[in-house]
Order: structure tokens, then C-alpha cells, then sequence
């Protein structure tokens, strides 16, 4: 198997799949590609000011929390996001490219899109995407920043996936309740009890049974250079998360070489939430092989968890099943009916379970 196809599946397991975060002090949620890293400071005047931060690929995601005045009407809102986007601007050296008013999760949001001296894990320039939001006394500014000096059309859908899945999840001001201009796809919010129902998706090649309505979140990321199609689905319930991965790769893996992408997707996997493998082993659903592994690591709030995954190719598809939870809440029937009850698409370069004689 080449060097290549090994370090494509690791980095497959680690991208995938994408969890809901949720910040320390309870106040948003937000979809990254790995845990952030959160920082507060202190000023003189005691207000502290709180940064979360990961990168990945070389795109830098970041979330930034600051007091701020409360405003008096829609009117004064909009005017201190003039005075925070001209500050920002400033601070960059840049130029804005792209502006806009919007409305999401029912709350006035100015989107910028600017470009000059920004700060990125291999670079000191590039452009950034940054929406603004206010609430309860705070302004937050999310941001994702990239090399170069546009935002290019096929980074877009995960741009846009990104900022959509920053949920506040503290009610909209009084001031901020107008009709969505156009609705985010926030974090999946805990459904409170299971209410198990057949899911498809019109994106996805699969059916499987869901305790809830899941968040489904598209992106295309870049495995070798090459894209691929990605459909993260995801529901929470009693603290227990059920996750669905369809990565549509580049080109199928050869059969010979599943065992050892499956084998390098979940030690990815394990890296990508900072745990530890506890068991894994070949695992047949239906007609299908693949791979099941236990693990502990951390959840999407850095609180330690426990994670049960299932890992297939089929075709040209790869899948990551994932059920996760805080220890000793692991809900292993419910996680059995969830499992069970996956029904990919066929095909024929699927690698097969070995029938017994």
C-alpha cells in the first residue's frame, strides 16, 4: 500500500467526523475541525476578553468574546458594528472586499469579508471571512482566515458551513427579533429524549435510523490535493451524540489496501480527539467489512468521553458511525439499534465479509 493512501486515511479519520463545541462558559456552540484552544485575558479595568483558536491546513478558525455597550435599538447596533469592522480593518491593514447585513438564529449579523496582514499558521497575509454578533453585554467576533487575497468559489461552502454553525445560546434581544434573512445551521442542540425515525438524506447514499432530527453539515475538504465531498449528520440526546460521516473520496481505495486505510482512518480518528484506542476489531454488517473501535478521548467541550465508531468503504465512500458520551452514559442498546441499522448504497468495489462454511 503506498505511503500516501496510509497518510490519506490518518488525516480522514482526524478530519472526520465534525463536532459540535461548546464553550466553557455555556454561552455557544460551533462546529470546527478540531478542539479549539480557548485563552481569556484581563485589562486594567478588570473586563476580560476570551479568544478560542484551532488551525488546520492552513486556515486559522477563530472566535473572539469582548464586553460591550448595550445598544439601544437595531440603529445602535449597526453603528457599533461599523466602529468594530473599521477597527478591524485597521488593525489588518486591509481593505474590505465584501460587506453585507443578515439576520441568523433571529439576531442583526454584519458579515465582512477583508483582505491584508493577517496572521496564519504559514503566512502573515491572506483574507478573512468575520461576522459579528452581540448578546447580553458581549460583541463576538468569528472569523476563519486563509491564505491568499480572495475567498476561492469552491472554499466557499465550507467558509459558509463554518460562520452557519456558530449558535448563541443565549435568546435574541428584544431588539434583535426580526424574520431570518437567512437561517445558520447551528450546532445540534440536545433533543432531551429519543424519538428514533428512519434518516436519508437527498445529499446522502445511505439510510439509518436516528433517535432525533439530526444537523447535517456539508464541506470539501482537500485529502492529497485532490477534493472530496463530505456530509457530516449529527443528533444529541441525553448528553449522547450520534454521528454520521460520508466522505465521497477522490477515487476508490484498491480492495487489497481497505484493511490498512480502515486500520489508518481510526488511529486518525483517536488523534483527532487527543484519546486513547481501548479496543478495535473487524467488524461485517450485513455484507460489509469494516472496522469497530472503542476509545476515550475528549468531547466537543474538552470534558473527557468515551466513543464507539464504526468505519466502511463502500465504493468510492467512506463512513465514520460515531456514538460519544461522558463516562459511564454510553448508551450501548440504543448505540447497538443505531449501528445496526445502517443501509449504504451498494456497490460492487465494497469490500466483502468473508462467508462462513
Amino acid at each position: 500500500m503506498k505511503t500516501t493512501l496510509i497518510l490519506a486515511a490518518i488525516l480522514i479519520g482526524q478530519a472526520t467526523p465534525a463536532r459540535p463545541y461548546r464553550s466553557s462558559m455555556g454561552d455557544f456552540t460551533v462546529v470546527t475541525p478540531l478542539l479549539p484552544q480557548e485563552d481569556r485575558s484581563t485589562d486594567a479595568a478588570g473586563e476580560e476578553t476570551a479568544t478560542w483558536t484551532c488551525e488546520k491546513d492552513g486556515r486559522l478558525y477563530l472566535i473572539r468574546r469582548a464586553p460591550l455597550e448595550q445598544p439601544a435599538d437595531r440603529l445602535a447596533l449597526l453603528a457599533i458594528y461599523d466602529r468594530v469592522e473599521q477597527a478591524m480593518v485597521k488593525g489588518v491593514n486591509g481593505q474590505v472586499l465584501d460587506k453585507k447585513d443578515l439576520t441568523q438564529d433571529g439576531r442583526p449579523v454584519r458579515e465582512i469579508t477583508v483582505e491584508g496582514f493577517i496572521r496564519l499558521p504559514h503566512a502573515n497575509s491572506g483574507v478573512a471571512v468575520v461576522r459579528f454578533y452581540q448578546a447580553n453585554g458581549f460583541a463576538y467576533t468569528v472569523t476563519m482566515a486563509m491564505p491568499g487575497d480572495r475567498v476561492a468559489d469552491s472554499t466557499r461552502p465550507e467558509v459558509d458551513a463554518y460562520l452557519n454553525s456558530f449558535h448563541l445560546t443565549a435568546p435574541p434581544d428584544a431588539l434583535a427579533e426580526t424574520p431570518a434573512d437567512k437561517p445558520g445551521m447551528a450546532a445540534p442542540k440536545d433533543a432531551g429524549k429519543a424519538d428514533w425515525k428512519a434518516y436519508a438524506s437527498k445529499q446522502a447514499r445511505y439510510s439509518i435510523q436516528m433517535p432525533g432530527d439530526p444537523t447535517e453539515q456539508a464541506t470539501e475538504p482537500e485529502i492529497e490535493g485532490r477534493k472530496a465531498k463530505v456530509l457530516a449528520s449529527a443528533v444529541v440526546v441525553q448528553g449522547a451524540s450520534f454521528a454520521v460521516v460520508e466522505m465521497t473520496l477522490p477515487e476508490a481505495v484498491p480492495r487489497n489496501a481497505a484493511s490498512q486505510f480502515l486500520e489508518a482512518s481510526a488511529n486518525g480518528m483517536v488523534d483527532g480527539v487527543e484519546g486513547r484506542l481501548s479496543k478495535s476489531r473487524p467488524v461485517t454488517q450485513g455484507t460489509l467489512a469494516g472496522r469497530e473501535l472503542d476509545y476515550e478521548g475528549k468531547l466537543s467541550d474538552g470534558s473527557p468521553g468515551v466513543f464507539r465508531s464504526r468505519v466502511f468503504l463502500v465504493g468510492d465512500r467512506y463512513y465514520n458511525l460515531t456514538v460519544s458520551a461522558p463516562p459511564g452514559k454510553a448508551p450501548s442498546k440504543d448505540a447497538k439499534r443505531f449501528f445496526d441499522s445502517f443501509k449504504p448504497e451498494a456497490s460492487k468495489d465494497a469490500p466483502r465479509a468473508k462467508r462462513r462454511r
